[in-house]
């Protein structure tokens, strides 16, 4: 599971994360009230792992039982053309 523009971080964000109950889980912090992506899975059934991230973007290798792993990207781009261009290029 992938969740966007959570807007908030540190202490409070490990307290919500206690509270969905997923065992996997990573995440790039909001900056201020803006942005964030959290990341769930559930350990028992999928392997995640993390490839790249940064603040617009969560790359990431899947594998689910015997499948072949495949790649999920979750993105959050910003409303700063300047900033977005920087996705690109990453």
């Amino acid at each position: 599971m992938a969740l966007v523009e959570t807007k908030i971080s540190g202490r409070q964000a490990e307290d919500v994360y206690a509270k969905i109950g997923f065992e996997g889980h990573y995440r790039v912090e909001a900056q201020g009230f803006s942005g964030g992506i959290w990341i769930f899975w559930r350990s028992q059934s999928v392997q995640v792992q993390i490839l790249n991230s940064d603040t617009q973007f969560v790359s990431m290798a899947v594998t689910v039982d015997n499948l072949p792993t495949w790649i999920f990207t979750a993105v959050y781009a910003s409303l700063h053309e300047a900033a977005r261009h920087s996705l690109c290029t990453k």
